[in-house]
């Protein structure tokens, strides 16, 4: 059975809708970054692209964006992780 493409986002903006707000406008760039992954796993789909390079890119962002609105610098805490 296809995927409802549009039933998937409503469901991804519901989830990010009920998420705690950690800092002002954290949902919207979580739903950035879902739409971002969304993105490159359509695009691996179609020409098998280094889909696992470009997840991990957005998720090190949404991680600096938590780390910058807790005060810590660049983004140390996403990358100390690894």
């Amino acid at each position: 059975m296809p995927v409802n493409q549009r039933r998937f986002v409503e469901v991804f903006r519901e989830t990010c809708a009920e998420v705690p707000e950690r800092f002002p406008g954290y949902r919207h760039v979580l739903l950035e970054a879902v739409a971002d992954v969304m993105t490159a796993e359509r695009e691996h789909s179609i020409r098998h692209t280094q889909i696992q390079q470009k997840v991990s890119d957005v998720c090190d962002r949404l991680g600096d964006s938590l780390a910058a609105d807790s005060g810590e610098e660049g983004g140390q805490r996403a990358k100390r992780k690894r």
